[in-house]
């Protein structure tokens, strides 16, 4: 055991961080409300893999991952599936029942990490936010 520990410390720690999913800096509460209808959407990102999502009147309970790197736009792919549905009308309009269909966006974290933005694609501008941390 002790020559494991010793060979363990040889090597540097980001050859072990390189694999680790990096989904630290999205754990914990976001907040949005904006739009035409000041509407608000609540994301509560667990370390287990778990979301919330409060959109209008409308309640989910998600899957999440988020790549470990962000693309050349600086922007980490963030995809998220409903496992449950709690029915109500979310800030876009819509009432349709989302489980079970992967949503794909990509997160683009602000400098010191307490608001991101959420977009379509990669490149676009085809975003909201931003988003503000509520809690760590």
């Amino acid at each position: 055991m002790k020559l494991f520990l010793a060979a363990l410390a040889l090597f540097p720690i980001g050859v072990f961080a390189q694999d680790a999913p990096d989904n630290a800096p999205l754990y914990g509460t976001w907040s949005w409300t904006g739009g035409e209808n000041r509407c608000t959407e609540i994301f509560d990102f667990r370390p287990d893999g778990v979301a919330y999502v409060i959109s209008g009147a409308e309640r989910t309970e998600n899957t999440y991952s988020l790549s470990p790197k962000p693309g050349p736009a600086g922007r980490k792919r963030l995809v998220m599936t409903a496992t449950r549905y709690y029915a109500g009308k979310d800030c876009g309009g819509n009432t349709q029942d989302p489980t079970g269909k992967p949503t794909t966006s990509y997160v683009l974290f602000l400098p010191g990490r307490t608001q991101l933005i959420m977009c379509n694609d990669e490149t676009s501008d085809a975003c909201f936010g931003p988003l503000f941390k509520l809690n760590p």
